[in-house]
């Protein structure tokens, strides 16, 4: 099954409502115009992420089992795929659309977005289908409808040795 691209969400600085782009680009340190980015977050300074990714997948989930509708950016992610367990990008390096990332870390829901959204219990619901936190290593644009492509160990190693990843 190929992974692809759904919604694509920036919003120039923390707390603003999420807005949906067809596409964006990525360039290390995050997504150009999206607050992370531009190091205005609400979490900026404390506990970075440049980039989010969440499944459709899982929120289709949510909305079955809470009646929670994540349309429009409520999630607070970035970006919106279907057909990728995120699990699986743990310790690996993929290409999204013309950029190349790495997974960083799983990004669980905090309080705050209740406390953004309004939502009664979108804390809950998140919990365990809170997306991935990934780091950027090649800039490149990233559209809807681009795909996402799990790179091998001979990429990997490429990237290493043009000083692209120091791990």
């Amino acid at each position: 099954m190929t992974t692809t691209i759904e919604a694509i969400f920036i919003t120039p600085e923390g707390g603003a409502a999420m807005r949906s782009v067809s596409e964006v680009e990525a360039a290390p340190g995050g997504l150009k115009g999206d607050r992370y980015f531009q190091g205005n977050g609400y979490w900026s300074g404390t506990d970075d992420c440049e980039v989010t990714i969440i499944s459709v997948e899982d929120l289709e989930v949510i909305e079955r089992e809470t009646g929670i509708v994540m349309s429009e950016g409520l999630h607070r992610r970035n970006i919106v795929v279907r057909g990728q367990a995120l699990g699986k990008l743990v310790g690996r390096l993929f290409r999204l659309g013309g950029s190349t990332m790495v997974f960083d870390r799983l990004r669980p829901p905090c309080a705050y977005i209740q406390q953004l959204t309004g939502e009664k219990g979108i804390t809950r619901a998140l919990a365990g289908k809170g997306g991935v936190g990934v780091r950027v290593i090649e800039a490149g644009t990233i559209r809807c409808g681009d795909s996402l492509e799990m790179l091998g160990r001979s990429e990997f190693e490429r990237l290493r040795e043009i000083g692209l990843f120091g791990v």
